[in-house]
């Protein structure tokens, strides 16, 4: 992975650009396309679990097509070898270059498996991981702690606990399935309850004070209990851009299985049929004794 940070650059302007990669640059235009699935592998044994699994892009010279993110201007490489990362990269500055924008080198990252992305640390070295950064873990855990050791008979000004709360949710994503959103609802409803302030308006009414609800407090303690045994790792997920995944189980007494749909989407974003795979399992001796919810559980989990 490479990433690239480009303040001068505007976010209208992302996308162009990175069509324009895929279009011109031969390492990230994608050529053929292969299905890599569980149904190829028992159809033809040509599963390979290093590229990806879906359908995988490829260039012309047979390798996976580079990939490449942009958040404003923020840039992240992905590629399937460290030459291809290169060559990538190369690509990306020589149009940076050539449209007169500037790369400054301290925000660029070359080639590595461990690259900082929009304040996170994607480690790829294994499966991956999203991390947060020590100090804004630290950071994280002394706002929320700052709050909650307050008396619960003293207000909180409103400033102060919407601070707190835009701390917590630029980490949102680097919690289990974004979990860490669900403990936000009620901090952002605190700040907004208004009956006590009376004819103020706009920011006057960050300078007034408010009181933790208790499900605030209870959201508080959730993410500090998180952030200390858990500080800031979670297994990345893959954001599918060109399509749709359908999944469902069914456990019984002997017995489990599952199906997926994938509904892909071609290159123009066009409906495609969907692709249809199923699983068959049979419990083991150890848990037939389990229960059926037990058992519609573990093949819900067997399933994702």
């Amino acid at each position: 992975m490479g990433s690239v940070n480009i303040p001068s650059i505007a976010c209208r302007f992302r996308e162009g650009i990175l069509n324009m990669l895929r279009t011109e640059s031969p390492v990230f235009r994608r050529v053929t396309r292969k299905e890599n699935t569980w149904r190829t592998a028992l159809q033809n044994g040509s599963y390979d679990p290093n590229i990806g699994h879906g359908y995988v892009y490829y260039q012309g010279s047979g390798s996976p097509v580079a990939l490449i993110f942009g958040f404003v201007d923020d840039f992240k490489i992905h590629a399937a070898t460290r030459a291809d990362c290169v060559r990538a990269l190369i690509s990306f500055m020589k149009l940076m270059v050539w449209l007169g924008l500037i790369c400054q080198p301290v925000k660029t990252s070359a080639p590595a498996q461990v690259q900082k992305y929009c304040g996170f640390i994607y480690n790829a070295r294994r499966s991956p991981v999203l991390r947060i950064p020590a100090n804004k873990v630290s950071r994280c855990l002394s706002s929320a702690q700052f709050l909650l050791k307050r008396p619960q008979n003293h207000q909180l000004s409103r400033l102060s606990l919407a601070v707190v709360t835009g701390v917590l949710q630029s980490i949102v994503e680097a919690t289990p399935q974004h979990a860490g959103q669900s403990h936000l609802r009620s901090l952002y409803n605190d700040p907004h309850r208004m009956e006590e302030v009376g004819h103020l308006e706009g920011q006057e009414t960050y300078y007034t004070t408010v009181n933790l609800s208790t499900s605030s407090t209870a959201g508080l303690n959730w993410w500090v209990l998180h952030l200390a045994v858990h500080p800031g790792a979670t297994a990345c997920r893959a954001f599918t851009e060109s399509g749709l995944t359908i999944k469902w189980g069914d456990g019984s007494g002997t017995s489990a299985g599952g199906t997926t749909e994938l509904h892909p989407l071609d290159p123009d974003h066009h409906q495609q049929n969907p692709n249809i795979e199923q699983w068959m399992g049979v419990w083991q001796p150890k848990a037939m004794p389990m229960s059926s919810n037990w058992k519609e559980a573990m093949t819900v989990l067997q399933s994702l």
